[in-house]
């Protein structure tokens, strides 16, 4: 199956994700476009919870070098197949393990009656009685960035997109400290809601997120946590 974004055309595997891909050019417009107007060619995409490809597919249509990790590995095999249904100029480099704070193990809960769905994240935050769940390995966040950056000492960082189902909680700190350092842009999804049966965390997490965006200039919020979010305005 072959998509067409503003020109950037590439294929895709429709199997068991047909839904998806038919209704691609409507969906996270916002977040795609920002990906489109602000990419470079040669320049680094990293893209953190990469699910089947979707940005991953678009970054490396542009010319960019795309490093992808996704722990699923339902969903990291139609990652791996989609790519392989292409040729791009620099050919993404995936992983299948996640990213936290330190190295670990943990489980990933399916958060539905199966795997490979977007929804799979280290937090059961469902509570679902069928929910399925399966161990994986997790890698230190700046170490892995380490490595990427040493493999790159020419080009550099051009964006980070994280949307990981609440695990971002882990380092969300690092994250924001490495933007601010490095100033790359952020494509940061939160998710808030995993803690929404548990009040007071929800509300420790959404304070924390805004504390951290007053001192960061290069962060792009895919999903408003509040509505006092809208004061921090995203600077080019």
């Amino acid at each position: 199956m072959e998509i067409n974004f503003k020109n950037l055309i590439f294929s895709v595997e429709p199997k068991n994700y047909q839904i998806f891909w038919n209704n691609f050019l409507n969906w996270e417009k916002d977040d795609l476009d920002f990906v489109t107007e602000n990419g470079e060619q040669d320049k680094i995409f990293i893209d953190i919870g990469a699910w089947i490809g979707p940005y991953t597919l678009i970054a490396a249509s542009m010319g960019m070098k795309v490093y992808a990790f996704e722990p699923d590995k339902v969903a990291f095999q139609e990652l791996k197949k989609n790519i392989e249904l292409n040729s791009f100029k620099h050919k993404p480099e995936i992983f299948n393990f996640g990213l936290s704070k330190i190295d670990s193990k943990a489980y990933l809960y399916s958060n539905t009656n199966d795997f490979g769905k977007s929804e799979s994240g280290l937090i059961n935050y469902k509570n679902q009685q069928n929910t399925k769940k399966t161990e994986i390995v997790l890698k230190n966040f700046l170490e892995e960035i380490d490595k990427i950056k040493g493999q790159n000492l020419n080009n550099k960082i051009k964006i980070l997109k994280i949307d990981i189902e609440g695990g971002e909680f882990s380092f969300e700190k690092e994250i924001y400290d490495l933007v601010k350092l490095e100033k790359f842009y952020c494509i940061f999804s939160y998710h808030h809601m995993v803690f929404n049966k548990n009040k007071f965390k929800k509300n420790f997490y959404k304070i924390r997120t805004l504390f951290y965006q007053i001192f960061v200039e290069k962060i792009y919020p895919s999903k408003n946590i509040l509505s006092i979010a809208n004061i921090f305005k995203f600077k080019k």
